[in-house]
């Protein structure tokens, strides 16, 4: 995949040997993503703010710490 998109970048234009490394590894890096742990929490949209805030304060009590605009989002 990696090989075929270079191939067409340099149909494209001359490609020098540290954009080859870079390419391969900013695509290694993006492929990595696949395998990042990523939980979503979804709510049902008639759940109260008080119930919003509840759940926002527990999530902000472990790890990641969030701010205010972040509380903001979820309302």
């Amino acid at each position: 995949m990696v090989d075929e998109y270079l191939d067409g970048l340099r149909l494209a234009r001359e490609v020098s040997e540290i954009e080859v490394k870079t390419i391969k590894s900013s695509i290694a890096r993006l492929h990595g993503l696949l395998s990042f742990p990523f939980t979503a929490l979804q709510l049902l949209a008639d759940i109260s703010d008080e119930d919003v805030a509840d759940v926002f304060v527990r999530i902000n009590s472990k790890g990641e710490s969030l701010d205010q605009a972040d509380f903001i989002l979820t309302m």
